[in-house]
């Protein structure tokens, strides 16, 4: 629980208190990584997608723990932490495995990336009930109205900032792949995830697929790229919905005016219209804003107004944008900016074990947020992720001491102490509360580097890494 000291001005009344009156302990929120990513897991995952893999002293647990390691605390170089593991410290997160670098690089080589994805998605599974529901709660009485409220979308990684002596010759940005995400926008967390190696392959074929992990009655959000007919047709055959900005290349045609009403300077018009041309036109609703000189219009195969009226449709859709804060704290806040490796299943690994940690810390997140009675969107994951990270290895390294202490004290029943209060693990409020901006944001500068890259796969040789 969050605890409070109150301060006594001149009248020696309490004063009013302050965020940095209130401390939080962390030690709580930060379990989920050690207790779900477990060796039995590890075992059921490689026992389902293995065909002539074998794990040998590198398993499937020990390369989680591994890049698990490397995410909480990315070190100078994994040759570093690679000789860590051989010393083995029982202290930390690293695995003990007693082999050279050398095969740890081959193992990445051959190991499909296709395990960490599996593992991935059972962790997600594991933890999904105790992810509570506390994100985007403006718009949380549609969680009434549908299974799920998803949001899809892709992001081509970031250049590899240290280039291997096979792209030396190359004047190109190396892109090490793209990611495709499905995030739940009451949890905060992506509950699925594709990692291609290509960074330029379609990102709509993806967005297609992934409807067959969609559960019944799902509400999926999308950008224009995703506004098909394709794609509705795709929705419907899963008995699912969709909500997407206007693509103009589909053709719409207006059947009636539905309702239109004004929205303080804004104009908002319901329409039913026919989308495509021929037999492959659909009948779907097309909600227009217009806002000044400006129009917004989104299409949605929700075709019954009570269940997603036009205003829920214009407090919904902004919230789009909320899966572009998991890229961030991806790409940023856990240093997936930076990899370790070029090879395609190591970069898959990295991506897989930050997501998993993501989730581990979005749920901490919507935890600390409850018990200091705050909405989770007003604590910052750049600020808290690193104290979680922190106290996450310091538990590890607390519990081993104390599992020291009673092994040197046998017959004696010691008392595990309370790690809730220790000064490490305690943090003030206001140290991770997202500060607003006082001005404007800037408009992120066009950079030269973006307009030419390459995929790793489409480079000459690089078939010698996967």
């Amino acid at each position: 629980m969050a605890r409070e000291k109150k301060r006594k001005g001149k009248s020696g009344k309490g004063t009013q208190r302050s965020d940095r009156d209130i401390d939080v302990k962390l030690v709580p929120t930060v379990e989920f990584l050690h207790e779900h990513i477990t060796e039995s897991l590890c075992d059921n995952v490689f026992n389902g997608v293995r065909t002539r893999e074998r794990q040998r002293k590198w398993t499937l647990f020990a390369l989680a723990r591994f890049w698990l390691a490397v995410i909480l605390k990315p070190p100078t170089s994994l040759g570093q932490l690679l000789e860590q593991t051989r010393q083995y410290d029982p202290r930390g997160v690293l695995p003990q495995v007693a082999a050279s670098s050398e095969s740890f690089y081959q193992k990445c080589k051959v190991f499909s990336s296709s395990f960490f994805m599996t593992l991935y998605q059972g962790f997600i599974e594991s933890i999904l009930p105790k992810a509570p529901a506390a994100y985007c709660q403006e718009v949380g009485y549609l969680r009434e109205r549908f299974t799920d409220v998803l949001v899809i979308d892709g992001s081509r990684l970031d250049k590899v900032a240290h280039r291997l002596k096979l792209f030396w010759s190359e004047e190109a940005a190396i892109l090490p792949g793209c990611v495709t995400a499905v995030y739940d926008l009451f949890r905060g967390i992506a509950t699925h995830l594709w990692f291609d190696s290509d960074a330029a392959k379609a990102e709509h074929k993806r967005g297609v697929k992934a409807i067959e992990c969609l559960r019944e009655g799902t509400l999926l959000l999308g950008d224009r790229l995703y506004c098909t007919i394709k794609m509705f047709g795709a929705l419907a055959k899963n008995n699912c919905f969709g909500l997407f900005r206007r693509n103009k290349t589909v053709t719409i045609t207006k059947i009636r005016l539905l309702s239109k009403f004004k929205n303080g300077k804004e104009t908002v018009e319901d329409w039913l219209v026919n989308a495509g041309k021929g037999k492959n036109a659909v009948e779907l609703r097309m909600i227009v804003l217009k806002k000044q000189r400006t129009t917004y219009e989104a299409i949605t195969n929700v075709l019954d107004p009570k269940k997603l009226s036009a205003r829920d449709v214009i407090a919904l859709y902004p919230l789009r944008w909320t899966v572009e804060r998991l890229f961030y704290d991806l790409k940023v806040v856990l240093n997936l900016k930076r990899f370790y490796a070029a090879n395609p299943n190591a970069v898959a690994m990295q991506v897989y074990a930050a997501a998993m940690v993501h989730a581990a810390f979005r749920i901490a997140q919507a935890d600390v947020a409850r018990r200091v009675e705050l909405p989770p969107e007003e604590l910052s994951p750049r600020k808290l992720f690193p104290f979680l990270a922190l106290v996450s290895i310091k538990l590890i390294e607390a519990r081993f001491r104390f599992k020291q202490t009673c092994d040197v004290n046998p017959g004696v029943e010691l008392r595990e102490p309370n790690w809730d209060n220790d000064g490490d693990t305690i943090v003030s409020l206001r140290s991770i509360r997202v500060q607003r901006r006082s001005t404007k944001r800037k408009k992120r500068k066009f950079s030269p580097e973006r307009r030419k890259w390459k995929s790793v796969p489409k480079i000459d040789g690089t078939e010698k890494l996967t």
